[in-house]
């Protein structure tokens, strides 16, 4: 393992698993084989992991990884073993919304949402583009801690000022801090949960 400080884990349909870690960058493990591959960022490299510190990972509807870094999201090319990198263009507003990367969420309808540290970043797949949402459209604040689509089709985020529940279809946000009984008005990463009663 690259490094000891890991901060996320998925398993493949190949029963492999892929490990984000704080400073080591992403490793893929065979399990089988009790073997680890290691990504890391090269500098003279633009098709490396764009940087060591990775706080999410998702494999999207399409068998695409996705690696949320402090520096970049990078869509990563099983076959090649390349990444294409998305970041944060001041003059773009199509780009993501910051390139530091919280939280990747996949609505029902397989349309992909990141959390960043500033606002919410839809992605479209044909164009390669963002929408971007932040607290000048409502979020109650732009750290984007973690994503959730209820039973209705709502996205909750949590934040740093409170819980956000975004209406996709009227692009509206209604939020709740501890007034409406929060425990907290922050919360933190990765922090969302739907229970069986929905």
């Amino acid at each position: 393992l690259s490094h000891d400080r890991v901060r996320a884990i998925i398993a493949d349909p190949k029963d492999h698993l892929w490990i984000g870690t704080y400073g080591g960058g992403l490793n893929h493990f065979t399990i089988k084989t009790e073997q680890f591959e290691r990504f890391l960022h090269q500098p003279s490299d633009p098709h490396s992991l764009s940087h060591n510190t990775v706080h999410a990972l998702y494999q999207d509807s399409q068998g695409i990884l996705w690696v949320a870094t402090s520096d970049g999201l990078n869509q990563f090319n099983q076959q090649t073993r390349r990444f294409t990198r998305f970041k944060h263009v001041k003059a773009d507003p199509h780009s993501i919304s910051d390139s530091a990367i919280k939280s990747i969420f996949e609505t029902k309808d397989n349309t992909l949402w990141f959390g960043t540290f500033d606002g919410l970043s839809q992605f479209n797949r044909q164009t390669g583009s963002f929408t971007n949402y932040r607290k000048e459209h409502g979020l109650p604040n732009s750290f984007i801690y973690g994503i959730h689509e209820d039973n209705s089709g709502f996205l909750w985020l949590s934040t740093n000022a409170g819980l956000s529940r975004f209406n996709r279809q009227s692009k509206t946000f209604k939020n709740y801090d501890v007034n409406d009984g929060l425990q907290s008005n922050e919360f933190n990463t990765n922090a969302h949960f739907q229970s069986n009663s929905g």
